[in-house]
């Protein structure tokens, strides 16, 4: 086990109020009556699941699978401080583009990046796994372009949405600035 708790991407529990099943493939996860009606994520055999209400109960798979988490959504959002630089004509006051990112993740899969939490871009990460399986984490670091935006702050924004685990442990971004 790492410091959150999760060694590989089927063991990631992401969720708020959420159940695991593990056992026999199956592709209907009930005993979820606290959660009736509400909109759920699902993570199936590591492969995040549309999410889905819970009717009756239960809810339904799209595959048969033997380790299944659902819960609540989680939205983590990280917003960076705006950007200063120690220049002959400070950036205060300047107006600043962040054109790309480079994240130190731990453990990590279906990080979103971009400069307000309305543009945001998904890191690419699945290189060799075969069609149909869950990407595997990332534990490197990874860059992300990110859309144009011309800013007073120069901020970055971070999200997760899906039942996955998310760890940066640090940001380098490459910033423009302007006139």
């Amino acid at each position: 086990m790492d410091i959150q708790g999760t060694t590989t991407i089927e063991d990631a529990f992401h969720v708020d109020s959420g159940l695991t099943y593990e056992g026999a493939a199956t592709s209907v996860v009930s005993g979820l009556w606290h959660l009736e009606g509400k909109m759920v994520n699902t993570l199936a055999d590591g492969a995040v699941i549309s999410q889905q209400a819970v009717s009756n109960g239960k809810i339904s798979l799209p595959k048969a699978s033997t380790k299944v988490h659902v819960g609540l959504p989680i939205t983590a959002d990280l917003q960076t401080l705006p950007i200063s630089l120690e220049m002959e004509a400070f950036a205060q006051g300047r107006q600043k583009n962040v054109n790309k990112a480079w994240l130190r993740v731990y453990r990590s899969s279906g990080i979103k990046v971009g400069p307000t939490f309305d543009k945001l871009t998904e890191v690419k990460q699945r290189t060799t796994q075969p069609y149909g399986s869950p990407a595997d984490l990332l534990s490197e670091e990874v860059s992300v372009m990110i859309t144009p935006t011309w800013s007073d702050g120069g901020q970055i924004c971070v999200r997760q949405t899906d039942p996955l685990p998310l760890s940066i442990l640090s940001m380098v971004v490459d910033v423009a600035l302007g006139g």
